[in-house]
Formats: structure tokens, sequence, C-alpha cells
């Protein structure tokens, strides 16, 4: 196992206006296939610290850490060349807060760190799904993705499509009730020119339902990414093929109806709402060029 940046966080929630840390540290994972990438920046000089904060939402930064001489206030700085993840980037766009994050075994008896928050979700609050939490040097990015557990919680697939062309709308044809409660999965390869596509879940010609979609400009090393009202910019590599969208829908009373969104493993988007769901259809909304 290559060792990855310290975390350097607070274990608690935090007031309005107050910064958590801790003298507490360990290490997070790597992300598969970026070994070469994390061996290049730690020769140059890499970030060794994470530092989270909560105050109207949860935030986090990499930086480098001088602890001090005893009796002497410790330094949290920018890393040269790495100044562009010291400022502070939202853990979550959606109403997410009071997480904690610790260390846990994986399911083959490794190690990993998986981040625990609570999403506001109309009356109350509820937990939003467990996200395991690496690193990525390639790029420069801190990664999350639901942990491997949350596969054990799936019945047998009840839709499954292949090599689906996109073109205009195109209805799944999912059976009725389906996508009150279900995960959806898709995977779109890049197109050669720009365009937007997404998906839609539940909802009819009035507006109603939930869509969520991914701006994609030919070339460019981001993306706009959108969910629900919700906005967030996703990092791609010059070598990627493929964008994933993965949607948690739910439509119980406790909690009450809710999604969640994750683009890709750079870019988690968080949003709790509540879903009319007058319809159970999932389908590809129209590209635009």
């Amino acid at each position: 196992r290559v060792p990855a940046p310290r975390r350097h966080a607070g274990q608690r929630g935090c007031a309005r206006g107050c910064r958590a840390a801790s003298s507490a540290s360990s290490r997070l994972q790597l992300v598969a296939g970026t070994e070469a990438a994390y061996e290049e920046a730690r020769r140059a000089g890499m970030p060794d610290t994470v530092h989270k904060t909560s105050c109207g939402g949860d935030w986090w930064q990499l930086g480098s850490y001088d602890p001090g001489a005893p009796r002497s206030v410790g330094s949290f700085k920018p890393t040269p060349g790495w100044e562009d993840v010291f400022a502070q980037k939202r853990i979550d766009q959606g109403n997410f807060y009071a997480s904690k994050d610790n260390e846990y075994p994986t399911l083959a008896g490794g190690k990993r760190r998986i981040n625990w928050g609570w999403a506001t979700v109309p009356p109350a609050s509820a937990q939003t799904l467990p996200r395991e939490v690496t690193f990525n040097a390639e790029a420069r990015a801190l990664q999350q993705y639901p942990i491997e557990e949350i596969a054990g919680l799936r019945a047998a697939a009840a839709f499954d499509r292949r090599g689906v062309a996109v073109r205009g709308s195109v209805g799944l044809g999912v059976p009725a009730g389906v996508a009150r409660q279900a995960e959806l999965l898709v995977s779109f390869a890049l197109p050669s020119e720009s365009a937007t596509f997404g998906v839609r879940i539940g909802g009819s010609s009035s507006g109603d339902g939930i869509g969520c979609s991914v701006n994609y400009t030919a070339g460019a090393a981001n993306a706009s990414v959108a969910c629900g009202g919700v906005r967030d910019s996703l990092p791609l590599l010059a070598r990627e093929t493929s964008v994933e969208l993965r949607v948690f829908a739910g439509a119980g009373r406790d909690p009450p109806r809710s999604a969640e969104i994750r683009s890709r493993s750079r870019c988690c988007i968080c949003t709790p709402t509540t879903l009319p769901f007058p319809s159970s259809a999932i389908a590809f909304p129209p590209a635009a060029a």
C-alpha cells in the first residue's frame, strides 16, 4: 500500500465560525491506477494534510501542516505547486453537514477511510450513504464513492440495458413503481463533440421529478454537473472516455422522498429534496449540442 496524505481533521461537529482540527492523523488510500502520478508528486513535494471545517456545510482543503515546537502554535499552509487545492471545497454540494470520518477495515481486511454525514431532508434530517474517501494525485483531488457494502443491499436488477444510443430523448420503459425506490447507474461514453446529457427520474411533461445532467465540452479539463438545481464541477482527465452517474432515489416516509447523485468518483452531489414522483418513468432527456 502506498502512503497518501495524512488526515488531520476534527471528529466532531463545529459551530458556525469555528474551525475543527485535531492532532490525530492517519492515511488515505490511493485510487488504483494513479500510483505513478503519486510517486511523481511525492518526489516533487505534495500536500500531507487534509483539514475539515464544518461551518455552513462541510468543507475540506489540502495543504502542509507543521506542528511547530512544543508549546507553540502549529501552522497549516498551501503546499508549493498545490496552491489550487488549498482553497476550501464543499465535501458535498447539497444540504450536507456534521460529517464524521474514521479509518475502518475493508471486507478484504485492508484499510479505508469512510465519511458519514447528515443531510437536511424535510421534515427533519437523515444520514446520507457512507462514502469511502481516497486520494487521486493525477486529478489532484480527494475522491468519494459509496462503500462496497451498498452492493449487498441490492436485489436483482430490475432493468439492465447496454449499448443504448442516445439521440434525443430515450425512455427506458422501467416497470411501474421501480423508480420510486431504486439505485440507478448509468455510464455515458464521452462524445467526440460538446454535448449536454443525463437522466430524468419520475415526473411528466409538467416538469416535476428530478433531472441530473452533465454539460460536457470536448477537450475541457472540467464538466459542469447538475442535479435537482444543485451544481458542481467535475474534473476530467485527458485519458478518460466515460462519465458515470449514480442516483439513489427513495420515496418512503422515513426518510421522506430524497435522491443523491454521484458523478464519477471526483464529484459528489447530494440532493435531498421532496420529489412528487407522479410516475415511475426513467428517461434520457434530449441531448443538446
